[in-house]
């Protein structure tokens, strides 16, 4: 599977990607590695949240599965919304079921190519998509 073409930048952006399933997460950091990001991971929502409160500064993006042991994607966004930290920085929801997920701004569906991931990431780190309040899930 290619991973897309690399892209050239002085000043890599910041993703953090939560992914339970290991294979997944690795492959997926793996492409956006290979496409100039800079990517920070964790294994469920409370890893995340752990990580991300550790930080000096938020990401320019997160990615976030939405079923996950110990703390899953939904709960793990309310409390980013709540933290002035995180509160503006673009999330976008990964999940395999049609779903809402307040708070985000896009739902990306599984299986995810490397093409849409790189795009959906490029997106989100443009700041062209406002979280959602809505029961629609919006994509990329």
């Amino acid at each position: 599977m290619p991973l897309v073409a690399k892209r050239s930048s002085v000043t890599k952006q910041q993703i953090f990607l939560v992914e339970d399933d290991e294979c997944l997460r690795d492959t997926m950091a793996d492409v956006l590695i290979a496409n100039g990001y800079d990517v920070a991971t964790a294994h469920d929502g409370r890893d995340a949240l752990l990580k991300l409160n550790a930080t000096a500064t938020a990401p320019d993006a997160i990615l976030s599965d939405f079923e996950m042991p110990e703390m899953s994607g939904d709960v793990l966004i309310g409390h980013l919304r709540r933290n002035a930290k995180f509160a503006q920085v673009p999330i976008a929801v990964i999940s395999a079921i049609p779903r809402t997920a307040p708070g985000a701004n896009c739902v990306l569906r599984k299986p995810l190519f490397p093409d849409a991931l790189v795009r959906a990431v490029k997106i989100l780190c443009a700041g062209a998509l406002a979280p959602t309040s809505s029961s629609t899930p919006r994509r990329p």
